[in-house]
């Protein structure tokens, strides 16, 4: 039994893409472009002065840092081993390391409410 061979198709030659080579100028100009000219955006914004910019008080700032500073002091007190705390702090501390863990949270509690309040009203 002999398995005839398809028969081919004759290949068409391919078409070569034309390639177009754009000489490129090796001329180095001494002489800066000339400025473009600006677009116009509309009317401006009114000035806004210093003063009438958001933020919150220079009183209110200093308390929620200092609040900050105490919760992470009470936090650290209370995650550090006996062994490497000084004795007076260990003797503050003693045994009420869950009782300043819990003094801690609520600290940062407050100062986050606190912010949230401040930037709410402003």
């Amino acid at each position: 039994m002999t398995h005839a061979k398809p028969a081919r198709k004759p290949q068409k030659p391919k078409q070569k893409a034309k390639v177009t080579v754009l000489a490129k100028s090796t001329e180095v100009s001494a002489e800066p472009l000339p400025p473009q000219p600006r677009a116009k955006l509309g009317p401006g914004l009114a000035p806004i002065a210093a003063a009438d910019s958001a933020g919150l008080p220079g009183g209110l700032t200093v308390m929620l840092e200092l609040l900050l500073v105490a919760s992470l002091l009470a936090g650290i007190a209370a995650a550090v081993p006996p062994t490497v705390l000084p004795q007076p702090v260990l003797e503050v501390v003693g045994g009420r390391r869950e009782l300043l863990a819990f003094v801690a949270l609520a600290l940062i509690a407050i100062d986050g409410l606190l912010l949230f309040f401040a930037l709410a009203v402003l």
